[in-house]
């Protein structure tokens, strides 16, 4: 998108899929959301669309990834793919915590699979508006089972 500051912006929304149930470590590992093989390569192949599709080094990366932080899809995006996820260093959040923010809920589970990246081109400034699921201070709480995360930031 070419904004009239003169200044382009490249968003990129996705939704990975489920770990596949159809893998035996579905079924004999305890930990399944971004763990999932079928996950990294789609991780894999929305790095490389990213990578051919942006025009500027000012993008966002956002989405439904179901995938925790720490896991391989997460890792891989943050460190291979060098993706920034501003949400944890503006919080200065461990994986742990980053974790125990959960952004989608269903029953009793409580998860963080929603996440935020960004390219270098993107300077963020804060994420005032961001709950985590069920939060009664959320003007989101009870729309949808995530919550969305909201960011402001310039483009350099």
């Amino acid at each position: 998108m070419h904004r009239p500051t003169g200044k382009n912006l490249d968003i990129f929304n996705t939704h990975l899929s489920l770990p596949s149930a159809f893998r035996p470590e579905f079924w004999t590992k305890k930990q399944r959301m971004g763990f999932g093989a079928n996950q990294l390569e789609e991780a894999r192949a929305l790095q490389t669309f990213v990578e051919r599709e942006r025009k500027c080094d000012g993008f966002v990366v956002t989405g439904d990834f179901n995938s925790l932080g720490g896991s391989p899809v997460y890792r891989y995006l943050t460190e291979d793919a060098k993706l920034a996820d501003p949400f944890v260093t503006h919080h200065k959040f461990d994986t742990k915590q980053l974790n125990e923010f959960a952004t989608a809920g269903f029953m009793n589970l409580r998860m963080r699979l929603d996440h935020m990246f960004s390219g270098p081109g993107i300077d963020w400034k804060g994420f005032e508006d961001t709950y985590p699921v069920h939060d009664v201070q959320s003007r989101f709480r009870g729309l949808s089972d995530h919550m969305p995360l909201i960011g402001t930031f310039e483009v350099r």
